[in-house]
Order: structure tokens, then C-alpha cells, then sequence
């Protein structure tokens, strides 16, 4: 049996030999047809499955390194390609997203504090309507969720390395210095603690295709950095 790892999952790959003992008890009481074999192979596939949700439990229980900070309506394809990348890269359990990493049955607040509890860096994607959803949300009373993440990391001590992540729908007219200001001068005065993190910061900018992988690679040397750096600290 061989255990592989990918961005849908863990892959089980498994021979079954005719001369096992369930082929043997399952012959005693069916005739070779292809209703026997049809049933066979449904018996496999749910073994395969329920074996491949066991392994997969294991990462549970792994404390985050990374916590990806996203806005879902912005979650546009280029985003996502991001978050997959950085579980291929250090593996499920170890990148928090919410809507995949929130334990059921867990409240919001204590989730996200207890993910955050060991994140040495939060990773947050910026879309180009990122600070203007903040004013339309407040305009609804909806609550934002990733202004409420972002304040939780911000107020931790001690305090993950925040890696803002940008992408844009247009590519040719961005400017790293103009977004930073822009969005420092769109918050709202009660989120100072947002507000003077991009003060003095520097983001990634990805882009798409052609450019994606040499972008993304960036943002990965950035991350093993801050791991490197967490060891030499311990």
C-alpha cells in the first residue's frame, strides 16, 4: 500500500492479491460473476476510503505554521492557486484557512485565537477591492472577518510576521508603494493597529501565468526564512 500526497488529498494505492483471506470468505458465498466482482470492488473501495480518512485525521491535531488571511469574495483563481500551493509546500495542517481548518462544532474566536497561538507569519491576500469591502461591510453592519483576523494577529505578543500578498485583475498598472498608501489612507481611524502594520512593510506582488511560479517562488523563500530564523530563536 503507497500513501501519496496532493493538493485534493492523500492518494491510497493498493494491490489486492486474489488469494487474501476476504477474497477467499467472499468466494464461499458468491458464485464468479460480475455481480460478485461489482461487489467486490465496492467492498475495496470503501475500505480504501475509510483508510484514507483515518491518515488524513492525523493532521488535526498539527499546530499551524501560516495563517492564510482572505477575503472570499475576493477569492479570485489566482488566490486560491496561493493558498493550495502553501499546503503542497509545507503540507495540510500546517497552512490555517478558516473555512477548511476550523474544527466543527468550534467557536470562531476561539478557533482563529488557537490557531494563531503558534503561527510564526500571517499571509494575507489583498485583492484590488480589499479596503474598500471594509467600508462597504461597516455600511451593512457586516461583520468583516478578515479585518477581525488581521487585528487578532496584530494584538498577539509575540506578534507573527505579517506578509501582505497582492495580486491584481490589472497587472501592468501596479505599483507596491501607491496600493500600500492607498490602503493605509482608506482605513478607518479604529483600526490603527492595521493601519501602522503597512506603515512599514514590504508586500509580494503575484501575478498570473506566465509569472506565477517565479512570484509564488518569493513568497516560499520568505516563509522557510521565518522558520529558519524561529529555530535559531528556540
Amino acid at each position: 500500500m503507497e500513501f501519496e500526497p496532493s493538493l485534493q488529498g492523500t492518494l491510497v494505492k493498493a494491490t489486492q492479491s486474489l488469494w487474501g483471506w476476504q477474497a477467499t470468505v467472499f468466494g464461499l458465498f458468491t458464485q464468479p460473476s460480475r455481480l460478485s466482482r461489482l461487489l467486490m470492488n465496492d467492498w475495496i473501495m470503501r475500505s480504501l476510503l475509510s483508510l484514507k480518512r483515518n491518515a488524513e485525521a492525523r493532521v488535526v491535531d498539527v499546530n499551524p505554521i501560516f495563517f492564510f488571511n482572505y477575503r472570499r469574495s475576493q477569492a479570485t483563481y489566482v488566490g486560491g492557486r496561493i493558498y493550495d500551493a502553501l499546503v503542497q509546500e509545507f503540507g495540510a495542517g500546517y497552512v490555517f484557512r478558516d473555512f477548511e481548518s476550523l474544527v466543527v462544532g468550534r467557536q470562531w474566536q476561539e478557533g482563529i485565537n488557537k490557531a494563531l497561538s503558534g503561527c510564526k507569519a500571517v499571509i494575507a491576500h489583498i485583492g484590488d477591492q480589499w479596503e474598500e469591502e471594509i467600508e462597504i461591510k461597516r455600511k451593512k453592519k457586516e461583520t468583516d472577518w478578515v479585518v477581525d483576523e488581521l487585528k487578532i494577529a496584530l494584538e498577539k505578543k509575540p506578534k507573527p510576521t505579517l506578509i501582505p500578498v497582492f495580486t491584481a485583475n490589472d497587472q501592468t498598472k501596479f505599483n507596491m508603494a501607491d496600493r500600500l498608501k492607498r490602503i493605509r489612507d482608506k482605513l478607518p481611524p479604529d483600526l490603527e493597529v492595521i493601519k501602522n502594520a503597512f506603515a512599514n512593510i514590504q508586500g509580494i506582488f503575484i501575478r498570473t501565468d506566465p509569472d506565477f511560479r517565479q512570484d509564488l517562488e518569493k513568497l516560499l523563500q520568505a516563509l522557510w526564512s521565518i522558520i529558519q530564523d524561529s529555530k535559531r530563536d528556540t
